[in-house]
Formats: C-alpha cells, sequence, structure tokens
C-alpha cells in the first residue's frame, strides 16, 4: 500500500508502495462526488495537481486530522491506488479490509451532513430527546449508509469518527453506537467486534448490506470480500448475481477456523512484533474469550498500581471502553482488578463506578484492622504447618512460632512471605533457641528488606544492579542486565564482554538479591511496589547531617544517579563495534538484527532519557561521548537513524546538534556544545520547519529553552524578538506548540521573552485556541494575563471559547479543565454569542455535544 503524507513544502506526496513495516496512518472513509472528476486521484498527487479539485478538501481534512491526531502518514483511496493497473486494483480490493483493520483512526467524511441540521430542525433549546432523535435522522439521511463499500469502513476498524462537511467531529463508533445500530440494523456485537463476524451466519451477514448500493453491480459482492475473510480475483462483467454465487462457494470453501487458527494467522502477519503490540494482544483476548458463548472468563489483573503509569493508564482505558459496551448484556470476558485507591487510578475508573460493583478495603477501622489481621493469622498458621513437615519441628516448636509471629502489629501478607523465606532459609530453629532466633526476625517490612540486600555478598553490584532496575524505562530481560553490569570503556565489542550464561545469571541475581528482585519470563523486576518506595528517596528527602540508621538500604537510591548510571551503560553500548546503519538496513529482519545485538535497541530508545534526568560534571567522559552522538559528521550518529526507524512521534527531518539535543531535551548538552554550533539557534529542520527552540517548547523541556533564552542569546545572534515567534511549516510557534501540550514552565518563559500571544498559524488559531481545546487552563490563564484574545477568529470563524464548548465533555472536562478555561475565557470577555461560518455559537455547541457544566457556565453568563 501507499500512504500519503506531506513532503518538505507541506505539500501532499506519497510514499513508495510499502508492504513491510508499515508506520501508523489514518484512513478516510467517504462517499465519491456525482462528478466523479473532482476526485483527486493518483495521477493528480503525482503530478502535483488536483488542489483545485472540489474534492481536494476532504484530503485536506484528512491530513490535518491525522495530523492533530499525531498519525504522519494517511491512506485515501481515490489517490493511493493507481488505477490504471488492473493487478493493483485487484489486489487493494482483496486487502482493503485489512487496511481499514490496521488504521490507528478511521475518519468518516460526511460531505452530506452540516452541524447546522440538528439546529436548524429543532432550534437551540432542544431537549435532549428531540437532539437525540434528529442526530439520528440526520444521519440516516446521509449517502454513506447507503454504500456498499463504506459497510467493511464502519466494521474493520478499531476507531471509527465521523465528521461533518465542515470538518466538525459528530462523534465515534461508540458514542452512536445506538444510532448507528439504528439505521444498519447490524447487531451491536458486530459493532463492537465483540463477537468474531464468523459467530454470525452467512445469510445474517449478507443482510447487513442488503439495502446497500454499489456503482458497479459486481462491486456488491467484492466489497463483503473482507467481512467474510475470504480472497476471490474479480471479474467485472459477470454481473451481481454470479459475483455473489462465486462469494457463496469461496465461503464454503473456506474451513472453518479452529480456535487458534486466527490468533496463528495474525502472528504470522505480524511476526514476532505481535507480542509488543498491546492492541493486537487485547484484540486476540477479546476474540478468543467471547467467541465461544458457553465460556466465561474471569481475568484477575492484581496491584494495577504497581505497573508503569503510561501501560497502566493505556491498560485503564482500555479496560473502561471494553466495560462501558458490555453493561447491557453479561459478559464472557470479565475482569477483577485490585488496588491501591490511588488518585489518578480512582479518576479512570469514576465514570464507571454506578455501573460495575466496586469494593473498598480500607483497613482503617478497628473491625476492618481485625479481619486482616485475623485473615493473616490464619496464612500464618498454614505456613507454620507447611515448614513445619521439612523443617521437624514438633508441636511445642510449632506453637512458639505462632505465637511468636502472630504478636507483631505491623504484620502484612508481604511480611510473611519475607518472613517465612528467612525461616527457611536463613536461620536454625533449634529447640532451645527458637523463641530468640524468631524474636530476631524483621519486624516490619522494610527491616526485612534491609536484612535481604544486607546479606549479599558483593554490595557495590547489588547496588548497581538495583540501580538499573528502579530507572530503567522497561524491564530488562537477563541478556541485557547481564551485559548492562558487565560492559566496562575497555570493551570495543560484545565479544570482548565476559557475559554470564542466562540461567547462571539467574542463580546470580538470588544471591545478590535474595527476594528482593525476582526473575518473571526473564525479566528483572522488583519483588513489589513497596521495594522501589523502600529504595528510592523521595524528591524533598534529605539525610541529616552526621545521621544514622539502622535501616541503611532504605531512601539509599537517588534518582539522578540512577539515571546517570544507566546512562552511561547505555552510551557504552553504543560505542560498541557491532552496528551500524548499512548493516540494518542490509537486515530483512529488524526483530533479528536487534535479537544478536543486546542491548542495543534499548540504548537507541533510551539513552537520552537517561542523560536528561542525570546530573553532569565537566570531568564526566560519558558528556563528550553524548555530544558526539549529536553530531552528523560522526559514524556515532548511526543511533540517531535507527531511533528514527523505532519513533512513534514526530522527528526533525534534518540532523544538527543543536536541533538533536533540543529535542530530546539534553540541556548539559547544549552547555558544552561549541559558540559555531549555537550560532544555529535558528536552523529548521527540513520536515516540519521547526527550529531548535520549537521542538524543546513543544517537548516541554524547560531547561533547554531557558538555556536557548539565556542572556539573550536569542536578541544578541537576530535582534529582539525575531527568533522566538518564528513559524513552522504549519504557521506555528513554540508558543502553539507548548500551548497545545499544556507546558505551562514553557509557556511562561516564552511569555517573558516577548514571545506574540496572539500570532496565528496557517489554520488562522491562537496559542490561546489550541490550549483552551485541550483544557490547559493554567497556560490559558498565562495566556490571558499577557493580553491574548478572546475573540479571535480562525479560519473557520471559531473563537477559543468555540472549541472549549465543543470538547468540554463530562469526562474530559473532569479531567482536563475545559469547564475552568470556559469560565476564565467568559470572565476575560469572551463572547459567547460569536458564531462561526456555520452560524454555531459556543452556547449550541455546549448544548447539542458538550457537558452539563460548560453549558450551565455559559448559560449563566448570559
Amino acid at each position: 500500500m501507499r500512504l500519503l503524507m506531506r513532503d518538505q513544502n507541506g505539500e501532499l506526496s506519497l510514499t513508495k508502495d510499502l508492504f513491510d513495516e508499515i508506520p501508523p496512518y489514518a484512513i478516510l472513509s467517504h462517499t465519491w462526488s456525482e462528478n466523479v472528476d473532482e476526485e483527486v486521484t493518483f495521477r493528480d498527487i503525482k503530478n502535483g495537481a488536483g488542489s483545485s479539485k472540489s474534492a481536494y478538501r476532504k484530503i485536506e481534512f484528512c491530513a490535518e486530522q491525522a495530523r492533530r491526531d499525531g498519525l504522519q502518514y494517511f491512506w485515501v483511496d481515490t489517490c493511493c491506488i493507481d488505477k490504471s493497473t488492473m493487478d493493483e486494483v485487484q489486489a487493494s480490493i482483496n486487502s482493503m479490509f485489512r487496511w481499514y483493520r490496521d488504521a490507528v483512526q478511521c475518519y468518516v467524511y460526511l460531505s452530506d451532513v452540516s452541524m447546522t441540521a440538528v439546529f436548524s430542525q429543532n432550534g437551540s433549546q432542544a431537549d435532549s430527546d428531540q437532539v437525540e432523535l434528529s442526530r439520528e435522522a440526520v444521519l440516516r439521511g446521509s449517502k454513506w449508509f447507503t454504500r456498499g463499500w463504506t459497510l467493511q469502513e464502519l466494521l474493520a476498524p478499531a476507531s471509527v469518527q465521523f465528521f461533518s462537511r465542515e470538518g466538525l467531529r459528530l462523534g465515534d463508533k461508540v458514542s452512536l453506537e445506538q444510532e448507528i445500530h439504528t439505521i444498519t440494523k447490524i447487531p451491536i456485537p458486530a459493532l463492537r467486534k465483540t463477537t468474531p463476524f464468523d459467530q454470525f451466519d452467512v445469510d445474517e451477514r449478507l443482510r447487513w448490506a442488503e439495502m446497500r448500493r454499489t456503482t458497479r453491480e459486481e462491486d456488491w459482492a467484492y466489497c463483503l470480500l473482507g467481512i467474510f475473510g475470504v480472497f476471490m480475483p474479480l471479474n467485472y462483467g459477470e454481473g451481481r448475481d454470479n459475483a455473489i454465487q462465486r462469494l457463496r462457494k469461496e465461503i464454503e470453501n473456506t474451513p472453518k477456523p479452529s480456535f487458534s487458527t486466527p490468533i496463528l494467522e495474525k502472528f504470522q502477519d505480524k511476526g514476532a512484533t505481535l507480542l509488543t503490540s498491546f492492541g493486537d494482544l487485547w484484540d486476540i483476548l477479546v476474540s478468543a474469550t467471547t467467541g465461544h458463548k458457553k465460556w466465561e472468563v474471569v481475568c484477575i489483573l492484581d496491584a494495577l498500581d504497581e505497573c508503569e503509569t503510561s501501560g497502566r493508564n493505556q491498560l485503564i482505558d482500555t479496560l473502561s471502553k471494553f466495560s462501558s459496551r458490555t453493561t447491557t448484556h453479561a459478559p464472557a470476558l470479565k475482569f477483577l482488578l485490585t488496588s491501591r485507591p490511588y488518585v489518578d487510578i480512582k479518576r479512570r475508573f469514576r465514570h464507571l463506578e454506578c455501573d460495575l460493583p466496586t469494593i473498598h478495603l480500607k483497613g482503617e477501622n478497628e473491625e476492618e484492622i481485625t479481619k486482616i489481621s485475623h485473615e493473616i493469622d490464619m496464612v500464618i498458621r498454614n505456613r507454620v504447618m507447611d515448614i513445619s513437615r521439612t523443617l521437624e519441628l514438633g508441636l511445642e516448636e510449632q506453637s512458639v512460632l505462632i505465637e511468636e509471629l502472630t504478636l507483631g502489629q505491623s504484620r502484612t501478607y508481604l511480611w510473611v512471605h519475607l518472613v517465612f523465606d528467612e525461616i527457611q532459609n536463613g536461620i536454625l530453629l533449634t529447640p532451645g533457641k527458637i523463641r530468640s532466633e524468631v524474636r530476631n526476625l524483621p519486624r516490619t517490612v522494610s527491616e526485612a528488606y534491609n536484612r535481604i540486600l544486607s546479606k549479599s555478598r558483593d554490595i557495590s553490584l547489588t547496588r548497581k544492579l538495583l540501580h538499573i532496575v528502579v530507572a530503567a524505562a522497561r524491564p530488562l530481560t537477563l541478556r541485557e542486565m547481564a551485559l548492562a553490569l558487565a560492559i566496562g570503556p575497555e570493551h570495543q565489542s560484545i565479544g570482548d564482554i565476559d557475559l554470564v550464561p542466562e540461567e547462571r545469571f539467574r542463580d546470580d541475581i538470588r544471591q545478590l538479591c535474595g527476594l528482593f528482585v525476582v526473575v518473571v519470563d526473564s525479566k528483572v523486576y522488583l519483588l513489589h511496589q513497596t521495594a522501589r518506595e523502600f529504595l528510592v528517596s523521595p524528591p524533598s528527602w534529605s539525610s541529616p547531617l552526621g545521621s544514622s540508621t539502622a535501616l541503611q538500604w532504605k531512601f539509599s537510591l537517588h534518582p539522578k544517579e540512577s539515571h546517570h548510571i544507566l546512562a552511561e551503560i547505555c552510551i557504552l553500548r553504543l560505542s560498541l563495534l557491532d552496528f551500524n546503519l548499512s548493516g540494518l538496513r542490509a537486515c530483512a529482519d529488524q526483530h533479528q538484527y536487534f535479537a544478536t545485538r543486546i542491548f542495543l535497541r534499548y540504548a537507541v530508545q533510551f539513552w537520552a532519557d537517561h542523560f536528561r534526568e542525570a546530573n553532569w560534571n565537566e570531568e564526566d567522559w560519558a558528556v563528550e561521548r553524548a555530544i558526539s552522538y549529536c553530531r552528523p559528521d560522526m559514524p556515532t550518529s548511526a543511533w540517531f537513524e535507527i531511533y528514527r526507524g523505532l519513533a512513534t512521534r514526530n522527528m526533525p527531518g534534518n540532523f544538527t546538534p543543536l536541533l538533536v539535543a533540543s529535542y530530546f531535551g539534553l540541556s548539559s548538552i547544549i552547555e558544552r556544545l561549541p559558540k559555531k554550533v549555537l550560532k544555529d539557534v535558528d536552523v529548521k529542520d527540513s520536515t516540519y520547519g521547526r527550529s531548535s527552540i520549537s521542538w524543546a517548547s513543544g517537548e516541554g523541556y524547560g531547561a533547554v529553552v531557558q538555556r536557548l533564552l539565556r542572556g539573550g542569546t536569542v536578541r544578541r545572534l537576530l535582534g529582539a524578538g525575531a527568533r522566538i515567534n518564528s513559524k513552522d511549516k504549519f504557521g506555528r510557534t513554540p508558543l502553539h506548540w507548548a500551548s497545545e501540550n499544556g507546558h505551562d514552565t514553557v509557556v511562561k518563559l516564552l511569555l517573558e521573552s516577548g514571545a506574540d500571544t496572539n500570532v496565528e498559524d496557517d489554520m488562522g488559531r491562537t496559542p490561546l485556541h489550541w490550549a483552551s481545546e485541550n483544557g490547559h487552563d493554567t497556560v490559558v490563564k498565562l495566556l490571558l494575563e499577557s493580553g491574548a484574545d478572546t475573540n479571535v477568529k480562525d479560519k473557520f470563524d471559531c473563537t477559543p471559547l468555540y472549541p472549549t464548548s465543543e470538547y468540554g465533555h463530562d469526562t474530559v472536562a473532569s479531567e482536563n479543565g475545559h469547564d475552568t478555561v470556559v469560565k476564565l475565557l467568559l470572565e476575560s470577555g469572551a463572547d459567547m454569542n460569536v458564531e462561526d461560518d456555520d452560524s454555531w455559537t459556543s452556547l449550541d455547541r455546549a448544548s447539542e455535544i458538550s457537558s452539563d457544566t460548560a453549558w450551565s457556565t455559559l448559560r449563566s453568563m448570559q
């Protein structure tokens, strides 16, 4: 498949025909113009033409929406398929379902639906029932729901968003589920993809397309190929009936898949990358557990709070969507979650608490404490009985052991686990000394942790291993950890490093750290979240001078020191002579390339993150090495191009030391760059036209922005204010990017340095538009205090108040502060009666789409 993207000049261009390693992309679903000559074709794009055609508007819409969703690439059928060759047309039709299925986002552009329709029928004061009825009627009137090809475009993608002809969001497949079901008669489990399509019989699936039409009669059958999971050659001219007959024959000849066949096919399609794709693994879980009505599967997810933050949020959001879709019937797949009641976790589940059972064990009142203590005592008694057989304890010794262990006031399940490990492996229980020995056991989890680590046979190596574990961006494998501990400045290649075999290294870790560190699926983890809390010193903690503590391991690891150690290890790994760009490009299997080069992928992806979080001084050898990694004229820069192939976010199109250091937030490197390099402060990358300060501002790297602005560097080089307001290829300034992403510290720095608050981008949007739309109330307040215009209009005649009202949904508003932004804008003089190019006001938008709070706020200010 080919994908569309904007080239260096902001013009549309096509990628080469891609077969492997297809990047994340968005896909457009639309209906063709009555005059097909108005559609932008493959030849138009190749010739740099087509911008004057009426259909060019929807392609521009798709490009902009994809950019807003962080996607560089997108696909549109009219211009991504070369229809001059029948072979390509045939291959594309047989691949179409898969292309829509694999898209990150599918945008449905309804060219015959206007956002004014609902209110033109009901008025802005319509009650919610009338609005729901009108919205269904307006959608039902769209020809998109009558076309054959759009059926698979509705069913295949995981995320489908609907937009009006003005490019305004109407909702998605989830929020519009009931309307879509009513219009199409497609069962909700099929829309949700909670039930595999092959669980619906053939005739029922054919009925989904019964009222749909295609321009070429044979396409009525061809557009159903993906829904039935079959492939067949096209034969235009055979007629609809013959095409359907061939389709039925292909369906009949397709063997019924076993339970594992779809999973095997996905693995064959994705390869080893399947195991690293959350979305694919989730789809497999849902498909495997919901396709059999006799089954009920309960997944227990214990200690959710111990997950890494971004992964945990992704899991919670997915579980929330899954649960919200299955509240109308008993699902075959259920989840039981346990977690500490952290505020951010509770907030993400808050909207489900009314529909799903929740048990909060506070453990605070006497009754609950007594019950928990009783349960722990039961565990202690049971464990004593178990070990009494192996340790040959008599009844009196068992009784003493139970008595002593149940006396403590700080008993927890984790403490029991740790103490019994020491009883079995660490102390000698003799009849005469059993009571004194047991009384010498740790009385708290912290004491147990400290004793475990104090027994290490190599304190220095243990400390280094723990530094690595707590700072690592992801759990390291045994092979990666073995290399991390062994690598040194003297090594030139992997062959120079004496690596301990994996199985022996597993035993070495146990000897070094005891139970404190565990190995699961060949990956190294801390035993428990409390182990991290025990080791890592909190930000505000400092050891009093002259103080001593019996718990010498508590708060012994400082985060900056941990990142320093891991940064040095990554830099050493990148210095080994076992990789280069030509070697990677020549390798057909990138996964295999990294598998044979231990720790290389981790070092490429995360060295800069660790370097940024550490403190460095002039004598650190790693600083000079890191500077060389930012220079395009040196072989050591090969890592950057490898990183480009692994990255999921936009990256600079060219490579200068200052651009790279700013992109990754490496302020320690910037302050050590030669003065002649700092003169490149105004250089822009070739893809997005963004400068160093633009990249740093967008990522929120305040220290880098401050260094670029320090002492008037920008003003001295370029004249007062010239640099800070320079625009990229989207017409956006550093203040635009910082405002959109909510980096209030950077916004403040830019404003104090003279950034223009009312500068407009190519869409006519100011920083206040972007901050308001995304609910960044602190940024909005800073912009307003600096004179931002509350009533400035963009190209769609929308003011900053308009997108705030549009996106202030209940769940978003409560978390992102949209309702607070509404109040700030109104208090600063925003006019709620300003109309956009469809004659909608902010109050109209809030009434139709937004939260009750936003609408009430606007009403109260009338």
